[in-house]
């Protein structure tokens, strides 16, 4: 690990990230009819999950500025680099720029968020933020 990575900043972002994916298991769990019918689960389940993604972008974008890999363009870069550096699988990677278009979407076109295709995601995105806790923490004990 490069001595500008902090250790200790990544590794308090990944317990949020996982604090978050608990509460959007809870979510998930529910039948969608159940959460896009209650307005407040919805915009609680939004606003957990740009959280989340914006919570691994944070830690990708420092991990890219503190290590000796090449500096990409924006946000869905970072996860590029660090499938390039070696630090997450291609997949996983590709899985999370598409999770960087949704949180854009949620910041920027919060108005064209369909709650029921959302929902029909969710627990799918938990998993892939998950792997990425997963993937950062394995780089993190070896390198």
């Amino acid at each position: 690990m490069s001595p500008a990575v902090d250790a200790v900043r990544v590794r308090r972002r990944l317990e949020r990230l996982e604090q978050l994916c608990a509460e959007l298991d809870r979510a998930a769990a529910l039948a969608t009819a159940a959460v896009v019918g209650d307005r407040d689960l919805v915009a609680a389940t939004e606003r957990r999950l740009q959280v989340a993604v914006q919570a691994a972008i944070d830690v990708a974008a420092h991990l890219v500025a503190a290590s000796a890999i090449p500096t990409p363009e924006g946000y869905a870069g970072t996860f590029r680099a660090l499938a390039h550096a070696g630090v997450l699988d291609a997949g996983l990677a590709g899985r999370l720029v598409q999770a960087t278009g949704l949180r854009n979407l949620l910041v920027h076109d919060y108005l064209e968020v369909d709650p029921a295709r959302l929902h029909a995601g969710l627990a799918a995105d938990v998993a892939d933020l998950r792997a990425f806790v997963a993937s950062v923490s394995r780089w993190l004990a070896t390198a």
